[in-house]
Protein backbone atom coordinates (compact mmCIF):
# COMPACT_ATOMS: atom_id res chain seq x y z
CA UNK A 1 0.00 0.00 0.00
CA UNK A 2 2.83 2.54 1.05
CA UNK A 3 4.19 1.72 -2.50
CA UNK A 4 1.76 3.19 -4.63
CA UNK A 5 2.16 6.81 -2.64
CA UNK A 6 3.39 9.69 -4.79
CA UNK A 7 4.62 12.61 -3.36
CA UNK A 8 4.61 16.33 -5.03
CA UNK A 9 3.99 20.42 -3.51
CA UNK A 10 1.39 22.00 -3.23
CA UNK A 11 1.08 23.53 -6.48
CA UNK A 12 -2.73 24.62 -6.80
CA UNK A 13 -5.83 24.97 -4.09
CA UNK A 14 -7.96 22.94 -6.18
CA UNK A 15 -5.38 19.65 -5.53
CA UNK A 16 -6.70 19.52 -2.01
CA UNK A 17 -10.34 20.47 -2.39
CA UNK A 18 -11.13 16.86 -1.80
CA UNK A 19 -9.00 16.45 1.51
CA UNK A 20 -10.83 16.30 4.64
CA UNK A 21 -9.18 14.67 7.82
CA UNK A 22 -10.54 14.58 11.45
CA UNK A 23 -8.99 18.15 12.85
CA UNK A 24 -10.63 21.33 11.85
CA UNK A 25 -7.17 22.86 12.73
CA UNK A 26 -5.70 21.34 9.72
CA UNK A 27 -8.66 21.06 7.60
CA UNK A 28 -8.74 24.96 7.58
CA UNK A 29 -5.11 25.19 6.85
CA UNK A 30 -4.42 22.92 4.04
CA UNK A 31 -7.37 24.44 2.73
CA UNK A 32 -7.20 27.62 3.35
CA UNK A 33 -3.52 28.76 4.02
CA UNK A 34 -1.07 25.87 2.68
CA UNK A 35 -0.86 27.75 -0.82
CA UNK A 36 -0.59 31.35 -0.05
CA UNK A 37 2.33 30.42 2.85
CA UNK A 38 4.58 28.51 0.15
CA UNK A 39 3.73 31.97 -2.25
CA UNK A 40 5.09 33.87 0.54
CA UNK A 41 8.27 31.25 1.37
CA UNK A 42 6.52 30.57 5.16
CA UNK A 43 6.43 26.80 4.47
CA UNK A 44 6.62 24.01 1.94
CA UNK A 45 3.30 21.46 1.76
CA UNK A 46 4.46 18.13 0.36
CA UNK A 47 1.02 16.39 -1.10
CA UNK A 48 0.78 12.42 -0.85
CA UNK A 49 -1.06 11.20 -3.24
CA UNK A 50 -2.55 7.47 -4.29
CA UNK A 51 -3.89 7.38 -7.84
CA UNK A 52 -3.62 11.05 -8.05
CA UNK A 53 -6.19 11.24 -4.77
CA UNK A 54 -4.25 13.45 -1.72
CA UNK A 55 -4.66 10.85 1.07
CA UNK A 56 -2.49 13.02 3.24
CA UNK A 57 -0.02 16.03 3.83
CA UNK A 58 2.84 17.61 5.58
CA UNK A 59 4.28 20.92 5.75
CA UNK A 60 7.85 21.63 6.62
CA UNK A 61 9.35 24.82 7.93
CA UNK A 62 13.20 26.24 9.57
CA UNK A 63 12.85 26.29 13.35
CA UNK A 64 15.04 27.17 16.20
CA UNK A 65 14.46 25.73 19.56
CA UNK A 66 16.03 26.72 22.34
CA UNK A 67 19.40 24.53 23.88
CA UNK A 68 17.97 24.33 27.45
CA UNK A 69 14.35 23.15 26.79
CA UNK A 70 16.68 19.89 25.18
CA UNK A 71 18.34 17.64 27.98
CA UNK A 72 21.88 18.53 27.96
CA UNK A 73 23.50 15.14 27.39
CA UNK A 74 22.07 15.38 23.89
CA UNK A 75 24.44 18.37 22.48
CA UNK A 76 26.83 18.54 25.30
CA UNK A 77 29.27 20.77 23.28
CA UNK A 78 26.92 23.36 21.52
CA UNK A 79 27.67 26.82 22.43
CA UNK A 80 24.59 28.74 21.79
CA UNK A 81 21.21 29.62 23.21
CA UNK A 82 19.53 27.93 19.83
CA UNK A 83 19.84 24.96 18.22
CA UNK A 84 18.90 24.92 14.36
CA UNK A 85 16.11 23.09 13.26
CA UNK A 86 13.58 21.69 11.00
CA UNK A 87 9.86 21.67 12.07
CA UNK A 88 7.03 19.09 10.92
CA UNK A 89 4.63 22.08 10.99
CA UNK A 90 1.70 20.43 10.20
CA UNK A 91 0.71 16.33 9.11
CA UNK A 92 -2.40 14.76 7.92
CA UNK A 93 -3.97 12.15 7.04
CA UNK A 94 -7.23 11.90 4.91
CA UNK A 95 -10.11 10.51 7.70
CA UNK A 96 -11.08 7.71 5.33
CA UNK A 97 -7.30 6.65 4.79
CA UNK A 98 -6.40 6.74 8.34
CA UNK A 99 -4.41 3.53 9.95
CA UNK A 100 -3.22 3.00 6.70
CA UNK A 101 0.54 3.86 7.93
CA UNK A 102 -0.05 7.04 5.71
CA UNK A 103 1.02 9.04 9.21
CA UNK A 104 4.13 6.72 9.17
CA UNK A 105 4.94 7.32 5.58
CA UNK A 106 4.99 11.32 5.46
CA UNK A 107 7.24 11.19 8.68
CA UNK A 108 9.55 8.90 6.89
CA UNK A 109 9.39 11.23 3.70
CA UNK A 110 10.36 14.64 6.37
CA UNK A 111 12.96 12.44 8.18
CA UNK A 112 14.74 11.88 4.18
CA UNK A 113 14.18 15.64 3.50
CA UNK A 114 15.65 16.56 6.87
CA UNK A 115 18.76 14.50 6.50
CA UNK A 116 19.13 16.23 2.65
CA UNK A 117 19.21 19.73 4.30
CA UNK A 118 22.04 18.41 6.46
CA UNK A 119 23.86 18.15 3.69
CA UNK A 120 23.52 22.00 2.42
CA UNK A 121 23.18 23.77 5.73
CA UNK A 122 23.68 23.44 9.50
CA UNK A 123 20.22 21.48 11.13
CA UNK A 124 20.83 19.03 14.48
CA UNK A 125 17.21 18.71 15.49
CA UNK A 126 13.70 18.09 14.26
CA UNK A 127 11.02 19.54 16.36
CA UNK A 128 6.93 19.39 16.21
CA UNK A 129 3.96 20.65 18.51
CA UNK A 130 2.20 17.83 18.60
CA UNK A 131 -1.56 17.76 19.43
CA UNK A 132 -2.17 15.82 22.93
CA UNK A 133 -3.45 12.77 20.79
CA UNK A 134 -0.50 12.61 18.61
CA UNK A 135 1.88 12.58 21.01
CA UNK A 136 2.59 8.98 21.09
CA UNK A 137 2.33 9.03 17.57
CA UNK A 138 5.55 11.39 17.62
CA UNK A 139 7.14 9.40 20.73
CA UNK A 140 7.39 5.23 18.23
CA UNK A 141 9.76 7.73 16.24
CA UNK A 142 12.08 8.84 18.91
CA UNK A 143 10.71 12.37 20.02
CA UNK A 144 10.68 13.61 23.01
CA UNK A 145 9.14 16.22 24.81
CA UNK A 146 11.01 19.43 25.75
CA UNK A 147 11.17 20.92 28.66
CA UNK A 148 9.29 23.36 27.89
CA UNK A 149 5.66 23.66 29.87
CA UNK A 150 2.51 23.45 27.93
CA UNK A 151 -0.24 26.15 28.19
CA UNK A 152 -1.95 24.72 24.68
CA UNK A 153 -3.23 22.09 23.30
CA UNK A 154 0.16 21.33 22.04
CA UNK A 155 3.59 20.00 23.12
CA UNK A 156 6.84 20.11 21.68
CA UNK A 157 8.78 17.46 21.03
CA UNK A 158 12.05 17.15 19.21
CA UNK A 159 14.16 15.24 17.75
CA UNK A 160 17.37 14.84 17.92
CA UNK A 161 18.42 14.61 14.03
CA UNK A 162 22.77 14.54 14.32
CA UNK A 163 21.91 10.62 16.42
CA UNK A 164 19.12 9.57 13.93
CA UNK A 165 21.51 10.09 11.04
CA UNK A 166 24.27 8.40 12.44
CA UNK A 167 22.07 5.44 13.65
CA UNK A 168 19.82 5.63 10.15
CA UNK A 169 22.10 7.08 6.97
CA UNK A 170 25.49 6.13 8.11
Amino acid sequence: MINDLTISPLCEDKEISTFVCTDYDLNDFIHNDAFQDMQKGYSVTHLVKRNGFTVGFFTLVTDSIEAKLIDKGEFPDYLYGKLPAMKIARLATHKEFERQHIGKFMVNEAFIRAYELTQHIGCCVITVDAKIDAIGFYEKYAFFRTKKKSHSDTVTMYLNLVQFIKNNFE
